[in-house]
């Protein structure tokens, strides 16, 4: 049966323009979630780089741990502000108790009365970092 113009019921053009208003919606969708994922991943990549310059200097045995740690500190902090809005409910939770502790292990460092260097105290306070650093790469993995 050939269509005829004005032979289009009401239910028929509502069902085309729902299909269409449906299929807009989930493609608004995954291009939102696209755009959280490229953002998660460059605000993580910043996050993981302000822990790489750690390692890029120490590999130099230039400086104590406490120096690295002092003068690298600022640019964690700002790279983590960036980072952490990214995180929700227990990830975040378990982040920001991360962070917690690894403001305290800054603390301690900065405190000059509790950190005396020798060779071995230095290597105590670069393994309790590396042990941050592989806590916060965990939290900052790529997302595909």
């Amino acid at each position: 049966m050939p269509i005829e113009p004005g032979s289009f019921s009401l239910g028929a053009v509502a069902g085309g323009a729902t299909g269409a208003f449906i299929a807009h919606l989930l493609t608004k969708s995954r291009d939102k979630e696209s755009r959280n994922v490229k953002d998660f991943n460059e605000a993580s990549k910043a996050f993981r780089e302000s822990f790489a310059t750690i390692f890029q200097t120490f590999s130099h045995d230039k400086y104590s741990v406490d120096h690295i740690v002092i003068n690298t500190f600022n640019n964690q902090e700002i790279a983590k502000a960036e980072f952490v809005v990214f995180l929700s409910g227990k990830t975040k939770v378990k982040f920001e108790k991360a962070w917690c502790d690894y403001e305290k292990y800054y603390q301690e460092l900065t405190d000059s009365s509790n950190y005396t260097f020798n060779p071995e105290n230095n290597q105590k306070a670069l393994e309790k970092l590396k042990g941050f650093i592989a806590v916060f790469t965990e939290f900052a993995k790529h997302k595909s």
